[in-house]
C-alpha cells in the first residue's frame, strides 16, 4: 500500500468487512453476497471514513520498534543485506 491511510481502509474492509467511501465494495466469503446477507445489517458505506484516518493517524504517531541487541548469526544475516554507503 502507498500510504498509511489507504493500507488501513484496506485493513478495514479486507480484515473486518467495514466498507468507507475509499473502500466501498465488500468482499463477501467465495463472492457470494448472500453469505453475509443476514449479518450486514448497517447501510453502505458502514465508516463514513473517520475512524479510518484516526487509525491511520494511530499508527503514525507510534513509536518504532526498539532494535534488539544481535548475535552473530543475525550481524552475518544484517551484512548480507545492508549495502555500504
Amino acid at each position: 500500500m502507498p500510504s498509511l491511510f489507504q493500507f488501513s481502509g484496506d485493513a478495514y474492509l479486507n480484515e473486518m468487512g467495514i466498507t468507507s467511501p475509499q473502500f466501498p465494495v465488500e468482499q463477501p466469503p467465495l463472492g457470494n453476497p448472500s453469505l453475509i446477507a443476514n449479518c450486514d445489517l448497517l447501510p453502505e458505506p458502514e465508516d463514513d471514513g473517520d475512524d479510518i484516518v484516526a487509525f491511520a493517524d494511530f499508527m503514525q504517531m507510534l513509536a518504532p520498534v526498539a532494535p534488539t541487541s544481535q548475535n552473530a548469526a543475525a550481524q552475518a544475516g544484517d551484512a548480507l543485506f545492508t549495502f555500504a554507503r
